[in-house]
């Protein structure tokens, strides 16, 4: 139907080109914005439900076997050579996802959005009976003034993610009305103004405003099954806060260091490029498969003049050099780090100054990936934006 995100190899720039409003001009409208029980057992009675229940197999160690220790992020240098350093341990906040992650099949407990009155911050919308042919491949989160978007959408079983046939936001920027309304099991709906093809419907729900768009027809028994679930149970773990990202590659470059961090979960990944000086900025969107990708560039103003550029991406395992080539003919190179442990593709990055203008940005004219054995494996070349 449409893609939530934009491109990942422009995304980062500075003041990136408007796109047409589809489910990605949705994506930057969301970037705007933002038993208890109690059971009284004697002891000799604890002790036989424990063993009762270990014999089962229900009964889980108290304690988890420890992760080995994650290898370093790439560092790389303008003269074309690279340095790991011993002690640069990427680390991963709890709660960040593995690029393997699957939805589960294990039915959440919910409440039906028909019958709710408020939503707490820890509540997502999600469809109990979603469009056939498809599951939840996307969970994201964006922190925006004056709360938090919360953003669910469903694609295709066997797809790459891109394509989304269903999306389900809360409190993301309202879209404008049509002044008609839909009537869902006793409970009114705004119907919203949406591309040809599409539908689009809203719901104000105590403090929170529920946005729901789809293909085709207003599907008023998928309104209808709607339900809200905690965050914990949600079969993705969602995307976007940086503090839940890993490092994957850093470099320096006159004594300022780049860092480039990655979550990923189910089909999907946010990325973050940062400096120590100017420059930084983030992206979301689904995680490429080919061999070779850009996943960024930015340009910074270099005195007296000249730019440092920084460019930063992804390749597949087999891939062992990345080369860039920049416009004004430098050359360096970076080493791609084996995070294998988490991730299904290696990441890299290399700054350096470029004898160019702004004007000109990216200032990259090429990037090539080699296996170990020096043969070329894939040439990217960034399009000039106009």
């Amino acid at each position: 139907m449409h893609e939530l995100f934009h491109d990942a190899a422009s995304a980062l720039v500075a003041d990136p080109p408007r796109q047409a409003p589809t489910v990605d001009e949705l994506h930057r409208r969301v970037a705007r914005r933002r038993r208890r029980t109690t059971l009284l057992l004697t002891l000799p009675a604890v002790v036989a439900l424990i063993a009762g229940l270990a014999f089962l197999g229900v009964v889980r160690p108290l304690t988890e076997p420890e992760a080995p220790a994650s290898p370093p992020p790439t560092d790389s240098q303008t003269d074309g050579t690279v340095t790991v350093p011993d002690d640069a341990q990427p680390t991963t906040a709890p709660g960040a996802a593995a690029s393997d992650d699957v939805p589960s099949t294990t039915a959440p407990s919910s409440r039906q959005l028909v019958n709710t009155d408020r939503l707490a911050t820890s509540d997502w919308v999600v469809a109990s009976a979603p469009p056939p042919g498809t599951e939840l491949v996307l969970a994201r989160r964006d922190i925006a003034e004056p709360g938090e978007i919360r953003v669910v959408g469903y694609g295709p079983t066997s797809g790459d993610g891109s394509d989304l046939s269903l999306v389900i936001e809360i409190d993301a920027p309202p879209s404008r009305a049509s002044g008609e309304t839909v009537t869902i099991a006793g409970s009114e709906w705004s119907v919203n103004v949406v591309e040809p093809g599409d539908w689009n419907v809203s719901r104000r729900i105590g403090d929170n405003d529920v946005e729901v768009q789809g293909s085709g027809e207003i599907d008023e028994d998928l309104l209808e099954s709607l339900v809200v679930v905690e965050e914990t149970e949600l079969p993705l773990d969602p995307l976007g806060r940086q503090s839940d990202a890993r490092v994957v590659a850093r470099t320096d470059f006159e004594s300022e260091t780049y860092t480039y961090a990655v979550q990923e979960s189910g089909r999907h990944r946010c990325a973050w490029f940062s400096s120590t000086g100017d420059g930084g900025g983030h992206y979301c969107g689904p995680i490429p498969d080919a061999v070779l990708v850009i996943d960024g560039t930015q340009s910074i103003p270099r005195q007296p003049d000249g730019v440092v550029a920084a460019v930063w991406g992804s390749a597949t395992n087999e891939v062992t050099t990345v080369e860039v080539e920049f416009v004004d003919g430098t050359v360096v190179t970076a080493r791609p780090g084996d995070l294998s442990d988490s991730f299904d593709k290696q990441f890299w990055i290399v700054a350096t100054a470029v004898a160019t203008s702004l004007t000109t940005d990216p200032s990259v004219a090429a990037v090539r990936a080699f296996d170990s054995n020096g043969s070329l494996l894939a040439v990217e070349v960034p399009t000039p934006r106009g």
